[in-house]
C-alpha cells in the first residue's frame, strides 16, 4: 500500500503595480471669500481628479488581472 502525501496549499497574493495605490493629496482650504472660489476650489477639484484617476487605474488593473 502506498502512502500519499496531502496536497500543499499555498496562498499567492496578486498586488497592483507599485505607485498605483498611494494616499491622495488633500489640499487645505485657507482662503476666505472670494479666495475660496478662485483658489481653493480649483485646487480641490484638481486633487479630486488626480485621486479619482488613480482609483480608476486600479479598478481597470483589477478587472484585467482577477479571474473569477
Amino acid at each position: 500500500m502506498s502512502h500519499t502525501e496531502p496536497p500543499v496549499i499555498q496562498t499567492q497574493y496578486l498586488l497592483p503595480p507599485e505607485g498605483i495605490i498611494v494616499p491622495c493629496y488633500k489640499p487645505s482650504i485657507s482662503g476666505t471669500w472670494p479666495e475660496v472660489v478662485t483658489e481653493d476650489i480649483p485646487r480641490l477639484k484638481s486633487a479630486l481628479r488626480q485621486c479619482a484617476a488613480r482609483a480608476e487605474d486600479y479598478l481597470q488593473w483589477r478587472a484585467s488581472n482577477v479571474t473569477h
